[in-house]
This record gives structure tokens, C-alpha cells and sequence, in this order.
């Protein structure tokens, strides 16, 4: 029996290193009371080990064991 892996899409704000991308994931969520639509957006630090991928680019990313102190994520695929 193997686990699902937990999956977002955002996209590449920036760079810090070779293997490092950081990407803003955004999201709606709707008002309890009002039930008016806003965004949320959370940045996350995800691993980048074939360096293929840049700024600016759309991308899925997956949960993944701890890979420093910042890094639980890693790029799976380009949108």
C-alpha cells in the first residue's frame, strides 16, 4: 500500500541557488460569513535536482522528505 504524496501548483518567484527554486502557490478560499471569494498565497522552497527549471515558470510540486532546513518540497513537472 503506498501513500499519496501531497501536490501543489505555483509558480517560480526566484532562484536562491542551483538546486534551490522558491515557488508562490495561490489559492481561493472563501469568507465563512460573507461567502466572498479571496486569494491566499504561501511561498514554499522546493528542490530542483536537474536544474531545468527557471523564473517565471508554472510547475506542480511534491511533498518530499526533509532536504535542509527550509526544503520539504521538490518540482515534479512543468504545466
Amino acid at each position: 500500500m503506498t501513500a499519496i504524496k501531497q501536490t501543489m501548483k505555483g509558480i517560480i518567484t526566484s532562484k536562491p541557488s542551483d538546486t534551490t527554486a522558491v515557488v508562490e502557490c495561490t489559492r481561493f478560499i472563501q469568507h465563512t460569513k460573507y461567502r466572498k471569494f479571496f486569494k491566499r498565497s504561501k511561498k514554499f522552497h522546493a528542490h530542483d535536482a536537474l536544474k531545468a527549471y527557471h523564473e517565471g515558470e508554472q510547475v506542480v510540486i511534491e511533498a518530499t522528505r526533509p532536504m535542509s532546513r527550509t526544503k520539504r518540497w521538490r518540482i515534479v513537472s512543468k504545466i
